[in-house]
């Protein structure tokens, strides 16, 4: 069973209603340096993603997390807090980031879990394994 989730740079809002060609989404989002296909790729399924349903439907805490400082930092911040206030039982925290917020700062992302889903009672996580074997 789902007992929490963690949403972290993304997934969370719908890039078409702020964006209403791809081309628009793209020029205004896409991380400084990106090359080749598969940026472009992952951002349009992330512009054709419809997350409302799914989050309406979230009867589990959660954590949202978002970068923000880049390009479309306005867009970020109005869209995150609208997702966040669709859930059930939401925090919100958003980072300075360039892009991919979890690369950039992979350990405040891990205590922000920690800290969000210990609070909730959802201390469950498996032992460390053993380096004795």
């Amino acid at each position: 069973a789902v007992v929490g989730v963690g949403l972290v740079d993304g997934g969370w809002y719908t890039l078409s209603r702020a964006f209403p060609t791809f081309t628009d989404c793209w020029v205004a989002s896409a991380p400084r340096g990106a090359r080749g296909p598969q940026h472009r790729v992952a951002m349009y399924d992330l512009w054709q993603h419809r997350p409302g349903p799914l989050l309406r439907n979230l009867r589990v805490p959660a954590l949202v997390i978002a970068a923000t400082g880049g390009k479309s930092d306005a867009v970020v911040r109005d869209t995150v807090t609208r997702a966040a206030a669709r859930l059930h039982d939401a925090r919100l925290h958003t980072i300075e980031a360039d892009h991919a917020v979890h690369v950039q700062h992979p350990e405040r992302i891990a205590q922000l879990l920690l800290d969000r889903f210990a609070t909730s009672g959802l201390t469950g996580a498996a032992p460390a394994p053993r380096s004795d074997a």
